[in-house]
């Protein structure tokens, strides 16, 4: 694998984790009644810590996304 194919494939992960992070914001936004709802029946956790959890949920895989995708992807458009 060369750095070419490497920054090919972290686009690729870069683009699809924007998909899903954005794909997750708006489903929590949207849906949040339903979702805490189904949640706190599964998962036995009160609903008010609930929000809480989800906006620390999003802002994880933000974070995650950024130090493993896009950092890495800038880096080797950088260099190349």
């Amino acid at each position: 694998m060369n750095l070419s194919d490497l920054k090919d494939f972290l686009q690729l992960c870069t683009f699809m984790n924007v998909g899903m992070l954005a794909l997750a914001t708006v489903i929590i936004t949207c849906f949040r009644d339903k979702i805490i709802l189904i949640h706190s029946n599964l998962l036995k956790i009160k609903a008010e810590n609930l929000t809480e959890m989800y906006t620390y949920y999003l802002a994880f895989y933000k974070v995650i996304f950024i130090v493993f995708n896009l950092v890495p992807y800038i880096a080797l458009e950088i260099m190349s």
